[in-house]
Protein backbone atom coordinates (compact mmCIF):
# COMPACT_ATOMS: atom_id res chain seq x y z
CA UNK A 1 0.00 0.00 0.00
CA UNK A 2 1.04 3.26 -0.79
CA UNK A 3 0.94 4.84 2.78
CA UNK A 4 -1.75 7.44 2.16
CA UNK A 5 -4.22 8.19 4.71
CA UNK A 6 -7.45 9.09 3.38
CA UNK A 7 -9.74 11.21 6.40
CA UNK A 8 -13.22 11.12 5.49
CA UNK A 9 -15.56 13.40 7.12
CA UNK A 10 -19.48 14.16 7.65
CA UNK A 11 -22.24 12.77 7.00
CA UNK A 12 -21.75 9.70 9.33
CA UNK A 13 -24.90 7.95 8.46
CA UNK A 14 -23.16 7.63 5.37
CA UNK A 15 -19.71 7.24 5.97
CA UNK A 16 -19.47 4.51 8.71
CA UNK A 17 -16.01 3.28 10.09
CA UNK A 18 -15.58 -0.47 10.71
CA UNK A 19 -12.77 -0.02 13.27
CA UNK A 20 -12.34 2.35 15.93
CA UNK A 21 -9.09 4.03 16.38
CA UNK A 22 -8.22 3.92 20.32
CA UNK A 23 -5.23 5.70 20.20
CA UNK A 24 -6.18 9.32 21.68
CA UNK A 25 -3.08 11.32 19.85
CA UNK A 26 -4.83 9.97 16.53
CA UNK A 27 -8.64 10.88 17.39
CA UNK A 28 -6.90 14.17 18.45
CA UNK A 29 -5.40 14.64 14.86
CA UNK A 30 -8.40 14.09 13.25
CA UNK A 31 -10.60 16.64 15.10
CA UNK A 32 -12.30 13.04 17.23
CA UNK A 33 -13.15 11.53 13.97
CA UNK A 34 -11.57 7.58 13.73
CA UNK A 35 -9.04 7.97 11.19
CA UNK A 36 -9.57 5.40 7.98
CA UNK A 37 -6.90 3.57 8.05
CA UNK A 38 -7.58 0.61 5.39
CA UNK A 39 -10.10 0.09 3.26
CA UNK A 40 -11.54 -2.44 5.54
CA UNK A 41 -12.78 0.81 7.97
CA UNK A 42 -15.15 1.75 5.36
CA UNK A 43 -18.21 0.49 5.47
CA UNK A 44 -18.88 0.82 1.95
CA UNK A 45 -16.07 -1.85 1.68
CA UNK A 46 -17.92 -4.13 3.97
CA UNK A 47 -21.52 -3.86 2.13
CA UNK A 48 -20.01 -4.04 -0.99
CA UNK A 49 -18.44 -7.53 -0.11
CA UNK A 50 -22.23 -8.66 1.54
CA UNK A 51 -23.58 -7.16 -1.94
CA UNK A 52 -21.68 -9.78 -3.84
CA UNK A 53 -22.90 -11.89 -1.63
CA UNK A 54 -26.22 -11.41 -2.08
CA UNK A 55 -25.70 -11.37 -6.53
CA UNK A 56 -24.26 -14.69 -6.22
CA UNK A 57 -27.54 -15.89 -4.35
CA UNK A 58 -29.75 -14.44 -6.65
CA UNK A 59 -27.65 -15.50 -9.77
CA UNK A 60 -27.77 -19.34 -8.44
CA UNK A 61 -31.54 -19.10 -9.32
CA UNK A 62 -30.96 -18.19 -13.10
CA UNK A 63 -31.53 -20.94 -15.54
CA UNK A 64 -28.68 -22.80 -16.39
CA UNK A 65 -28.71 -21.24 -20.08
CA UNK A 66 -27.90 -18.27 -18.04
CA UNK A 67 -23.96 -19.24 -16.47
CA UNK A 68 -21.77 -18.01 -19.58
CA UNK A 69 -24.49 -14.84 -20.28
CA UNK A 70 -26.53 -13.00 -17.72
CA UNK A 71 -24.97 -15.00 -15.02
CA UNK A 72 -21.33 -14.05 -15.51
CA UNK A 73 -21.95 -11.00 -15.93
CA UNK A 74 -24.08 -9.95 -13.08
CA UNK A 75 -21.32 -11.38 -10.81
CA UNK A 76 -18.37 -9.92 -12.58
CA UNK A 77 -19.94 -6.72 -12.12
CA UNK A 78 -20.76 -7.08 -8.28
CA UNK A 79 -17.21 -8.37 -8.00
CA UNK A 80 -16.10 -5.22 -9.56
CA UNK A 81 -17.19 -2.81 -6.85
CA UNK A 82 -15.53 -3.73 -4.02
CA UNK A 83 -12.43 -5.15 -6.09
CA UNK A 84 -12.15 -0.83 -7.22
CA UNK A 85 -12.30 0.49 -3.61
CA UNK A 86 -9.12 -1.32 -2.53
CA UNK A 87 -7.54 -0.58 -5.47
CA UNK A 88 -8.38 3.13 -5.77
CA UNK A 89 -7.30 3.47 -1.76
CA UNK A 90 -3.86 2.13 -2.78
CA UNK A 91 -3.11 4.68 -5.00
CA UNK A 92 -1.25 7.79 -4.51
CA UNK A 93 -3.28 10.45 -4.63
CA UNK A 94 -6.79 11.21 -4.06
CA UNK A 95 -7.34 11.75 -7.91
CA UNK A 96 -6.67 8.33 -8.80
CA UNK A 97 -8.72 6.88 -5.64
CA UNK A 98 -11.84 9.29 -6.44
CA UNK A 99 -11.21 7.42 -10.31
CA UNK A 100 -11.44 4.05 -9.01
CA UNK A 101 -15.01 5.11 -6.66
CA UNK A 102 -16.22 5.79 -10.10
CA UNK A 103 -15.01 2.82 -11.89
CA UNK A 104 -16.35 1.24 -8.48
CA UNK A 105 -19.67 3.70 -8.97
CA UNK A 106 -19.63 2.59 -12.86
CA UNK A 107 -20.21 -1.25 -11.70
CA UNK A 108 -22.80 -0.72 -9.31
CA UNK A 109 -24.92 0.73 -11.42
CA UNK A 110 -24.04 -1.91 -14.35
CA UNK A 111 -25.42 -4.55 -12.06
CA UNK A 112 -28.81 -2.49 -11.24
CA UNK A 113 -29.47 -2.80 -15.01
CA UNK A 114 -28.59 -6.24 -14.92
CA UNK A 115 -31.34 -6.81 -11.85
CA UNK A 116 -34.03 -5.20 -14.38
CA UNK A 117 -33.35 -7.57 -17.20
CA UNK A 118 -33.38 -10.73 -14.54
CA UNK A 119 -36.80 -9.24 -13.37
CA UNK A 120 -38.27 -8.63 -16.47
CA UNK A 121 -37.27 -12.03 -17.54
CA UNK A 122 -38.84 -13.43 -14.39
CA UNK A 123 -35.49 -14.71 -13.00
CA UNK A 124 -35.90 -12.78 -9.53
CA UNK A 125 -39.20 -11.93 -7.74
CA UNK A 126 -40.50 -7.68 -7.25
CA UNK A 127 -39.18 -8.78 -3.35
CA UNK A 128 -36.07 -9.38 -4.80
CA UNK A 129 -35.38 -6.67 -6.99
CA UNK A 130 -36.75 -4.16 -4.11
CA UNK A 131 -34.17 -5.46 -1.72
CA UNK A 132 -31.66 -5.59 -4.44
CA UNK A 133 -32.10 -1.61 -5.35
CA UNK A 134 -32.32 -0.27 -1.93
CA UNK A 135 -28.95 -2.27 -0.86
CA UNK A 136 -27.39 -0.54 -3.96
CA UNK A 137 -28.91 2.81 -3.26
CA UNK A 138 -27.27 2.93 -0.17
CA UNK A 139 -23.83 2.09 -1.69
CA UNK A 140 -24.21 4.23 -4.24
CA UNK A 141 -24.78 7.37 -1.85
CA UNK A 142 -22.14 5.83 0.09
CA UNK A 143 -19.66 5.95 -3.01
CA UNK A 144 -20.50 9.23 -4.11
CA UNK A 145 -20.32 10.88 -0.94
CA UNK A 146 -16.85 9.34 -0.19
CA UNK A 147 -15.76 10.86 -3.53
CA UNK A 148 -17.18 14.09 -2.85
CA UNK A 149 -15.07 14.06 0.28
CA UNK A 150 -12.19 13.27 -1.62
CA UNK A 151 -12.40 15.59 -4.63
CA UNK A 152 -15.22 17.69 -4.41
CA UNK A 153 -18.66 17.65 -6.29
CA UNK A 154 -19.41 14.80 -8.47
CA UNK A 155 -20.85 15.98 -11.57
CA UNK A 156 -17.92 19.03 -11.94
CA UNK A 157 -14.81 16.12 -11.57
CA UNK A 158 -16.01 13.13 -13.46
CA UNK A 159 -13.27 13.39 -16.00
CA UNK A 160 -10.70 12.85 -13.65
Amino acid sequence: MSGVRYQVSGDTDLLQVTQVVSDPDAMQQTGGRPRIESHRDLTVYQKALDYVDFIYELAESFPKRENFGMWSQITRAALSVPTNIPEGHARSSRKEYAYFLTLAHSSLMETETLLTVAHRRRYITDGQIAHGRRRLEEMSKMLVALRRKLIGDWKDTRKC
